[in-house]
């Protein structure tokens, strides 16, 4: 078997100096591979490491995490959200079962997950009404000024 390039995502699991798997094909194969951190991986670490420099972009990674956690730690406020989010979409003839995946949830923005704060800000723009909405039943419903049922 002839082997001549080895792509990781730089993992040390991956490149470690003394047990990673690019060392043991190295040692296989008589250092006649070429070993590449994949393209794709590296832009997505230049543009995480890149976000440290601006406070508003940390601040706004923030804002979406938090926004993700406020949904995920709660059944209640996540059923608040699906419910508003559909009544704020125009469903003429779309049965319940389709509706309800027609709801987008909030997206965990994370650096680590190539560049999934794009896919959380995505999420937040397609579904920014019922954002809204949602967000100023709870508000309501936490001041004790709507009787929303959950």
């Amino acid at each position: 078997m002839k082997l001549r390039a080895f792509v990781s995502d730089g993992a040390s699991v991956m490149v470690g100096e003394k047990r990673g798997v690019e060392r043991k094909l190295r040692e296989k194969f008589a250092g006649t591979t070429i070993n590449i951190h994949c393209i794709c991986h590296r832009l997505a670490l230049a543009c995480g490491d890149t976000g440290n420099e601006y406070k508003f972009i940390n601040s706004f990674e923030e804002t979406m995490i938090g926004l993700w956690a406020f949904f995920k730690n709660s059944s209640k406020r996540l059923k608040i959200y699906i419910r508003t989010a559909l009544n704020c979409k125009d469903f003429n003839s779309i049965t319940k079962k389709r509706q309800k995946k027609m709801v987008k949830t909030v997206k965990k923005a994370c650096r680590t997950r190539w560049l999934s704060l794009d896919a959380g800000v995505d999420g937040v723009y397609q579904e920014y009404p019922g954002l809204v909405k949602t967000m100023e039943e709870i508000r309501d419903t936490e001041r004790g000024t709507s009787g929303a049922n959950v």
